[in-house]
């Protein structure tokens, strides 16, 4: 959980804590992240079956490689994609919010509808960082604020993971790209921590963040004069805390945080 010194600064804005997941919860989760481990498996698969049966070689690979292709080739622009992908992108995002029994408490919420753009700091970075979809845009928790994720660039060069992403409110994490969608209007969350968090996750009695080097975050924020606002994400192996604020002590249990 999140406390403050003074706790009724917190407002709790969203709370799914409460809420099960049904069978669409499961398919959008699925649509969303099974690519990362579909995508994989597809391609090791296709030189296994070309070496032992090569019909289920051209039946798999008929109607896919075309998609991929044209997935591959397509722009991820916002103005390129179809009309229908918002409302997949938001069916996406409300089904995540109960999966992950999401619980939102922001500080102080009615100074920040009033800060405009800012940047958004996520911590920790999980093995995959799909805890940024909290300040999604088709969930609304943050009046005034059209805000999007930013995740690793890599992920935006694959194909249909790079769609899947963008119809999900999601873009590339580098710096050239920030300052794009910061000086369109566009709020951003970022774990600044980065990947070298994930190496520690296994410690349940520790958290591990990795901030005092990671200056680019903070220079981010300098060259645009915007606020840096920092969330944290408590209970990921339970489910979804994010707490958003400037006064932010964390209790998860007995674990303990440690800086770096």
């Amino acid at each position: 959980m999140c406390n403050s010194a003074n706790t009724s600064l917190y407002k709790t804005v969203l709370d799914c804590s409460s809420e099960k997941p049904d069978l669409s919860c499961y398919l959008a989760i699925v649509l969303w992240l099974g690519w990362l481990f579909l995508l994989p498996v597809y391609f090791i698969s296709l030189p296994i079956l070309w070496i032992y049966s090569k019909t289920t070689f051209f039946y798999l690979i008929g109607p896919t490689f075309p998609l991929i292709m044209i997935s591959a080739i397509y722009p991820i622009s916002p103005n390129y994609q179809p009309q229908w992908t918002k409302a997949l992108g938001r069916w996406i995002m409300n089904s995540a919010k109960r999966y992950f029994s999401l619980t939102v408490k922001i500080e102080e919420i009615e100074a920040l509808e009033k800060t405009g753009v800012c940047l958004f700091a996520l911590e920790p970075h999980d093995v995959l960082p799909v805890s940024i979809f909290w300040g999604s845009d088709y969930l609304n928790l943050v009046p005034n604020h059209k805000n999007i994720g930013c995740m690793s660039g890599i992920l935006f060069q694959i194909p249909i993971i790079k769609h899947i992403f963008t119809w999900v409110s999601a873009s590339s994490a580098d710096r050239k790209n920030c300052m794009k969608l910061l000086s369109s209007g566009r709020s951003v969350t970022i774990n600044p921590g980065g990947v070298s968090e994930v190496a520690h996750l296994g410690n349940k009695n520790e958290r591990t963040l990795f901030l005092k080097t990671r200056f680019g975050f903070t220079k981010l924020g300098t060259q645009t004069g915007l606020y840096n606002i920092y969330t944290y994400m408590g209970d990921q192996h339970i489910h979804f805390l994010s707490c958003v604020g400037e006064h932010i002590a964390v209790d998860e249990g007995d674990a303990d945080i440690a800086f770096c």
